[in-house]
């Protein structure tokens, strides 16, 4: 079993992208977060509406982004902030109200990369199952 202490490499095998970087859950004892990273917010209306200058950008940057962490702020996309909140109540009316013969009929299949839908509980995760289910939509 491995323990708080492991690293990121102790999983390699389950990856199916090429990861660089070696981490921890803690560096340090008293480490709870990295103060003066920051994540990449950017401004997504530069690739709808920009010229090739703004558009080349903003892909090198979203790529960059990505490639460090996994992840960026997008502003500038259109997307109603109304629609925030109700796909945040319609989540939670999902796992709250749907049986779970329900929610397998939406059950997460491996697409090549792409692996996405629901999870059961103790299914979240071949490294370490856990007592949460899930619905996930990712490329792995």
């Amino acid at each position: 079993m491995t323990d708080i202490n492991a690293i990121n490499r102790e999983f390699e095998r389950y990856d199916q992208v090429e990861k660089k970087h070696t981490y921890r859950l803690a560096e340090h004892a008293g480490d709870v977060f990295d103060d003066d990273y920051e994540i990449a917010t950017l401004d997504f209306g530069r690739f709808l509406s920009g010229d090739t200058t703004d558009k080349e950008s903003f892909v090198r940057e979203f790529g960059e982004s990505i490639k460090e962490i996994g992840f960026s702020v997008l502003t500038g996309h259109g997307v109603d902030p109304v629609l925030y909140d109700e796909m945040h109540d319609l989540v939670i009316a999902f796992f709250e109200t749907q049986s779970l013969d329900q929610k397998m009929r939406f059950r997460a299949r491996r697409q090549g990369s792409v692996n996405q839908g629901y999870f059961p509980i103790e299914e979240t995760s071949a490294i370490h199952p856990d007592q949460v289910e899930g619905w996930v939509m990712c490329r792995r």
